[in-house]
């Protein structure tokens, strides 16, 4: 992938305008390539919030806990 064309999917991530598949090939390219220094950190903050897409299952009561949570801080 051409430097130019990088750094507009990496600003096309941070304004999350790229769809899934976008940024899992935006990921996946990042984490197999070296990039230019002045996108390393980019690089490393893409891949760090890529990370596992593995969904979570959570507790039934969980939105509840959640909501009660909230109304007692305010």
């Amino acid at each position: 992938m051409e430097d130019k064309d990088l750094k507009k999917m990496i600003e096309k991530f941070f304004n999350a305008e790229l769809s899934i598949d976008e940024e899992r090939e935006l990921c996946g390219y990042l984490c197999l390539h070296d990039v230019p220094e002045g996108l390393r950190k980019d690089k490393e903050a893409i891949i760090a919030l890529c990370g596992d897409e593995e969904e979570v299952a959570l507790p039934a009561d969980a939105a509840v806990a959640v909501a009660e949570k909230i109304s007692s801080c305010q």
